[in-house]
């Protein structure tokens, strides 16, 4: 058997492998370290049948330094995947009758079959791993296949995709949608609507082949699925941040965070305006004199749960700004006529969902505390000016300053800034009811210094 087609071959369905030893083109798979003495090794197997001319030999990681259950299991349940593939290859292979075995012996066929995989995340309490199995068996060109396990070694059992999601929450629908617009720009000529369509519309079938990296749940398409074979396997990221409004709370990471490092059912004013893609305005609506109150997200049970409830409340027709839902929860800001605004969770079906304006006023002077925006219109129709200034105070005369200036043009409700270079300043901006919302980077100023918040068009 050629290993250097092998290889080859399992590099086209796997996104990386360990390393490679160049001199001899095997591959070789370093130890992971998941803490406390526990570690992450690679186990081999090897078959060899000279009489039916077929090889087989698979890579597999095996957990180590510990006989938790959970690791018990994992390594039971990894060793029956990788004998349960090897076993339907080694059937094929002595099925054949014997003027099958001597076309094969004629012409110098020697078959194969053979499994690597590469460890996508590693930690403590979840692995999730991907396998690519490359077999040959006389035709044109070697067959692929992925294969994935993501197994949480705190609760000693692998898990399925549903299992990341709340019931009931349409999951499927958004991966399918999303996998099929991202598919439709990388598979071009080689692919068509309906191949798509049917490879990666919303049936569990179509998404087998999926793990976790560290910010993302990433999703393999094998050949022929959504696309012709020269256009190899297709593969589909999807952040976490898209996912937030389905995902279950986990106490194990990387689900506990979305791509900004926090949980997923984090709901807070700080955070507030960097937590959304399409913010929207939202009224209470209850039974008059109704108090709707506040669900706190300090708890891993929060905000679906009775002792997550918190003594702030909102009242009919109160207005809130709504940045992003998670189950049949709605994280919203409230400001009231006095004091100081309040975030948290609000019931979904206690709110009235505004009918988005399509022409804002931009504008004007913005102002949130003391950061000020300055929007102005330019020569070119359509395109403003923008300038700010906002400060960070520290103890007795230590100010920090920061500054905007940019130009800009909106599209739909939003405006996004600046140069994506990693230390440029970024500003994101978006126009809902009367506020204008900014998030930046933290790259517009001194240290500590921050543009984010939610403005209002000052009267002055």
């Amino acid at each position: 058997m050629k290993q250097q087609t092998i290889f080859f071959a399992i590099a086209a369905i796997l996104l990386a492998f360990s390393t490679m030893n160049a001199q001899e083109d095997t591959l070789e798979y370093k130890d992971i370290d998941l803490g406390s003495g526990v570690k992450l090794v690679n186990k081999n197997v090897v078959e060899k049948n000279t009489e039916r001319l077929f090889e087989i030999s698979a890579d597999y990681p095996q957990v180590v330094g510990t006989n938790s259950p959970g690791a018990v299991k994992f390594n039971k349940t990894v060793q029956d995947l990788i004998g349960e593939r090897n076993q339907e290859f080694r059937e094929w292979m002595m099925s054949l009758d014997a003027e099958e075995l001597k076309f094969h012996k004629e012409r110098g066929i020697e078959s194969y079959s053979e499994i690597g995989y590469s460890v996508q995340f590693a930690g403590k309490d979840l692995v999730s791993i991907s396998f690519g199995k490359s077999y040959y068996t006389g035709g044109a060109h070697p067959n692929l296949d992925s294969f994935t396990i993501t197994f949480d070694l705190k609760n000693g059992k692998p898990l399925e995709l549903s299992d990341l999601f709340l019931p009931g929450s349409n999951f499927l629908k958004f991966i399918s949608d999303f996998s099929i617009s991202t598919l439709k720009k990388q598979t071009k000529d080689f692919s068509d609507d309906e191949w798509i369509a049917g490879g990666a519309g919303p049936k569990i079938e179509n998404f087998k082949s999926w793990y976790l990296t560290k910010d993302a749940l990433e999703i393999t398409f094998d050949q022929y699925q959504v696309a012709a074979y020269v256009a190899g396997p297709q593969y589909v990221s999807i952040p976490f941040e898209k996912l937030r409004p389905f995902l279950r709370v986990f106490n194990i990471a990387p689900l506990q965070y979305a791509n900004t490092g926090n949980p997923v059912n984090w709901c807070r004013n700080g955070l507030f305006p960097k937590d959304g893609e399409n913010f929207r305005i939202a009224k209470v609506k209850a039974a008059t004199n109704e108090k709707v109150f506040f669900y706190s997200d300090d708890r891993s049970e929060c905000p679906g749960s009775s002792n997550c409830k918190t003594r702030s409340y909102i009242v009919p027709n109160d207005e809130v700004i709504v940045s992003q839902t998670y189950g049949n929860y709605a994280c919203s800001w409230y400001q009231p006529r006095k004091g100081s605004e309040t975030v948290g969770w609000i019931e979904l079906d206690k709110l009235s969902f505004q009918t988005a304006a399509q022409n804002f006023s931009w504008i004007g002077t913005w102002r949130d505390g003391e950061n000020e925006i300055k929007i102005a219109p330019m020569k070119i129709a359509g395109k403003f000016k923008i300038t700010g200034n906002a400060f960070w105070r520290g103890t007795g005369d230590n100010i920090h300053i920061g500054e905007i200036d940019f130009a800009g043009s909106p599209e739909n409700n939003k405006m996004n800034l600046g140069e994506p270079g990693e230390f440029d300043c970024r500003v994101k901006m978006q126009r809902v009811g009367k506020f204008l919302i900014v998030s930046d980077n933290l790259n517009c100023g001194g240290a500590n210094v921050s543009f984010t918040g939610i403005f209002e068009q000052s009267k002055n």
